[in-house]
């Protein structure tokens, strides 16, 4: 995980075989250039965009995201390999 190259999100490397990922608010108080904080920013988020995106860098289409009011629960589709993450 890491800041986007582009705007205000995250970078997120999948892992094979994970089918769900869950970003939450971490606990305690980190600097501005700590991932960290950039996370807890996207898990306060009231809106977010996610792109997922196979080995080939192709646009997964439509990833299911869901706000649980304290998370983000994201369900990238199989070949996913990075997810993109913006707040909006």
């Amino acid at each position: 995980m890491r800041p986007a190259k582009e705007g205000n999100g995250l970078s997120i490397t999948t892992v094979e075989g994970v089918d769900k990922l869950v970003i939450s608010k971490p606990e305690g108080t980190f600097s501005p250039e700590d991932v960290r904080t950039l996370i807890s920013a996207v898990a306060g988020a009231q809106t977010i965009t996610t792109r997922a995106v196979d080995v080939n860098d192709k646009d997964l289409g439509d990833v299911t995201v869901r706000n649980t009011g304290s998370a983000w629960e994201i369900q990238p589709p199989k070949s996913t390999v990075r997810l993109d993450i913006t707040i909006k």
